[in-house]
């Protein structure tokens, strides 16, 4: 085999190693947050816990989450930095949405992974 021909080798196996590339993650801007959240029903993997559950987010910041019988509610916004905010007591949990690709987002805090977000649905979708 000649250069030129372990050149083309080459060139062949980088491209179609591109064709495998993973999918590169997207912080959402604050839009595209509201834009995929407000007035959805989603599913929600909560990661500290290890527990699945759904949430309605309606477009005045109302965050309800539906555990079993159970509706908690919860506010959320968007704030002048534009990271998504959820205020679950007397405090605002800050951080970003970001998509990873086949529908699913990740929520983070403080840069961890904190919620994995997907199967959004229009309008309030649990009784």
């Amino acid at each position: 085999m000649d250069s030129t021909q372990r050149y083309m080798v080459l060139v062949s196996l980088f491209f179609v190693s591109m064709g495998n590339a993973v999918a590169v993650e997207k912080k959402l801007a604050s839009q595209a947050i509201r834009a995929l959240i407000a007035g959805k029903t989603f599913d929600v993997h909560l990661k500290k816990k290890d527990e699945d559950f759904k949430v309605y987010a309606n477009s005045k910041g109302l965050w309800e989450v539906h555990v079993g019988d159970a509706i908690k509610k919860r506010r959320w916004k968007i704030n002048k930095d534009g990271e998504f905010c959820v205020k679950k007591t007397i405090f605002l949990k800050c951080g970003d949405i970001i998509d990873v690709g086949n529908g699913e987002f990740k929520r983070t805090v403080k840069g961890k992974e904190v919620q994995r977000l997907k199967n959004f649905q229009n309008g309030r979708q649990f009784p």
